[in-house]
């Protein structure tokens, strides 16, 4: 309800009705003897509301990457729409003519769910791996992706086992044979996973809220617009001053001055690091250091220089940091390593 009332982010409000969709549905079999036969308690709590999930979730997905319109969104369940409109006209107005033909009209129900799903399923994955990836931080990324695979995984069987104990029904195959209990239970068993999928999503919707989000997640989880559109240009700048002119010498160097060189904003700067996997910022030039300084004991020119020496020409400050970066990154000291390079 607070994504709800939260009407500055769509994204999160978008994710609120996905959390009311679904946890609406599941009240189906609380109020099971209720709704069956009133259209307004089925619209609320009836069967048929987990069609919605999967445009939902890419809903969710896209005003990541972008700015929804009116008419995306309406283009976006329209598909669903048409089919929970169509289950509750079947439902309450044209059941009755269709008696004798119930199990193949639950068949194409069926099959209609699954297409749906499996539809919105490859249509998301795109969205995620195209567009969504590009736009979030690696946490927030996995983070999104969890809730993509966990529902479905769940959704996708719904209509499968289904089906499957439609068919067996219409076969007339007895309940107690070994075939029925096993997709029965099998049917059943997915129902039961579905709840506490309930609860993990709601759980998911309240990590969003920020108060809760900051706690595993930095403030921000957008990867800036201008690294994304400056990327080659970035590029470029980090091969001019880290390769040809050596910025990681300067002991002062950090990531804010570094982006002040590079005349653009410290914000850009971190996301650059984060699409280019360079890991972070300070580790980089630490590693661009170490590079250095095994160059330089190599050079007769810089042989009267005792490592301390070696290490600030290279850029580092003290000797407690240059020890304990290099036994990091190489796994031993460096006068245990200048004893190895000497053999």
């Amino acid at each position: 309800m607070l994504h709800l009332i939260d009407t500055s982010n769509l994204t999160k409000k978008i994710l609120a009705l996905l959390c009311l969709t679904l946890g609406l549905w599941f009240f189906k079999k609380v109020f099971y003897g209720y709704w069956q036969d009133n259209l307004i308690l089925f619209l609320l709590i009836g069967p048929g509301k987990p069609i919605f999930v999967g445009s939902l979730l890419l809903l969710y997905y896209k005003s990541y990457s972008e700015k929804l319109t009116y008419r995306y969104i309406i283009k976006c369940i329209a598909i669903p729409a048409v089919y929970y409109i169509t289950l509750i006209l079947f439902r309450f107005f044209l059941i009755d003519k269709f008696s004798g033909t119930n199990h193949t009209i639950t068949h194409l129900f069926s099959a209609g769910i699954f297409i749906i799903f499996l539809s919105y399923f490859f249509l998301t994955k795109k969205e995620l791996k195209t567009k969504t990836r590009k736009k979030l931080i690696p946490k927030a990324y996995k983070k999104v992706m969890i809730l993509f695979y966990s529902l479905y995984f769940f959704l996708l069987q719904i209509p499968i086992w289904d089906a499957l104990r439609s068919i067996f029904k219409q076969l007339e195959v007895p309940d107690d044979s070994i075939a029925f209990l096993l997709v029965n239970k099998i049917s059943i068993g997915i129902y039961l996973y579905l709840y506490p999928l309930t609860y993990i999503l709601f759980i998911y919707a309240l990590s969003e809220l920020t108060i809760f989000r900051r706690l595993f997640l930095p403030k921000n989880v957008s990867i800036n617009e201008n690294t994304l559109r400056n990327k080659k240009e970035l590029d470029k700048l980090m091969e001019y001053y880290f390769k040809e002119e050596k910025l990681y010498k300067d002991p002062s160097l950090n990531i804010s001055s570094c982006a002040s060189i590079f005349k653009v904003s410290t914000k850009e700067l971190i996301d650059y690091f984060k699409i280019t996997n360079k890991g972070v910022f300070k580790d980089y030039i630490n590693g661009l250091r170490v590079s250095e300084f095994k160059q330089l004991l190599q050079n007769e020119k810089f042989s009267h220089y005792d490592l301390v020496g070696l290490a600030k020409e290279c850029g580092f400050k003290s000797k407690s940091t240059f020890f304990r970066v290099f036994k990091g990154l190489e796994g031993f000291t460096p006068n245990e390593y200048k004893k190895k390079a000497n053999r």
